[in-house]
């Protein structure tokens, strides 16, 4: 699926917000200003969303992913970001720009 997604370029949703402390405490938070619910990130996720500027593809954020984590499966990764996507949308928490 993320083959097919992978041509689209997404951004974060205007109702959400991303905010991280610090790279120490490991503390990432998407927030809903709408509603005012909070979500804790690990930090690949925060990373993944930090990307979805609307002008950063899919493919682009895996090759960030990649040369950021090299020690890590790459299989592993795209298939991280795959699930992530769909739960993302499912959510409304990311919007297809093209």
């Amino acid at each position: 699926m993320l083959e097919m997604k992978s041509a689209g370029i997404w951004k974060l949703s205007e109702d959400y917000a991303l905010y991280k402390l610090d790279e120490k405490s490991k503390l990432f938070w998407l927030f809903n200003i709408n509603d005012g619910s909070a979500f804790n990130l690990n930090k690949t996720s925060h990373v993944i969303l930090s990307c979805m500027d609307g002008k950063t593809s899919l493919s682009q954020i895996r090759e960030r992913l990649l040369s950021g984590f090299p020690d890590e499966d790459p299989k592993r990764i795209s298939s991280d970001i795959e699930e992530l996507i769909d739960i993302l949308i499912k959510r409304k928490v990311i919007e297809q720009v093209i």
